[in-house]
């Protein structure tokens, strides 16, 4: 009898948090936030590869999603 393994591959993400430097976001609530979206992604199979957080210095279409971004 031949076993027959069935590993299904995992969905991998890696989590961008973003903070703009005139922002009184901390980096703490930042990590909060990441850390609530790593526990949803959980819970969808989805593992979390890694994790940054970006200071920016003013919004910029080349880093955020928006109406007619996707």
């Amino acid at each position: 009898m031949d076993i027959i393994e069935n590993k299904e591959e995992r969905s991998r993400a890696w989590l961008v948090g973003i903070r703009f430097a005139d922002e009184k976001t901390t980096e703490n609530e930042i990590t909060r936030h990441l850390d609530e979206l790593k526990s949803l992604l959980g819970t969808l199979e989805v593992n979390t590869a890694g994790r940054t957080i970006a200071v920016l210095k003013k919004p910029s279409p080349a880093f955020l999603v928006g109406k007619g971004k996707v």
